[in-house]
């Protein structure tokens, strides 16, 4: 079960420890895919990983195997109380973690995702950039 936000460790307020993550799911129209951003509330680490659908054991899946590596240094998630992180506790026992629940509005969250999201849209800029330059270079072919 998730513990509620109110009572996780103190430490993750402060920010002063590594490994606590906050998680969010980005979908594309249509149902068509999307993408787990997770980033380190201390060090801004933003990882962005590709998934297929929202279906929960996916989900799973994908924030596993992102986070499998450092596993024993995952301290808590914080994700939000949507269908597609229904499988939050296979999660919490596979890496270790707490999982508390988020509280609407929480401000710190909002930020950090918000910085997930800015890091994603720059990288669709970069790779749009260099598509253009790309086909500019090869119509002076």
């Amino acid at each position: 079960h998730r513990v509620s936000i109110d009572d996780r460790p103190a430490i993750v307020d402060e920010k002063t420890r590594i490994g606590d993550w906050e998680v969010d799911l980005m979908m594309g129209r249509h149902g068509g895919g999307g993408l787990l951003t997770l980033v380190d509330r201390t060090t801004r680490v933003t990882r962005i990983e590709p998934v297929l659908s929202k279906h929960a054991d996916h989900v799973a899946d994908v924030l596993i195997r992102a986070l499998s590596e450092i596993k024993g240094q995952v301290h808590t998630l914080t994700m939000d109380n949507g269908n597609e992180f229904a499988q939050h506790e296979r999660v919490a026992k596979t890496l270790r973690a707490t999982v508390p629940p988020s509280r609407s509005g929480y401000g710190l969250r909002f930020h950090l995702q918000h910085h997930a999201r800015h890091i994603v849209a720059l990288r669709l800029v970069s790779c749009e950039v260099l598509h253009l330059a790309d086909q500019s270079i090869d119509q002076r072919t």
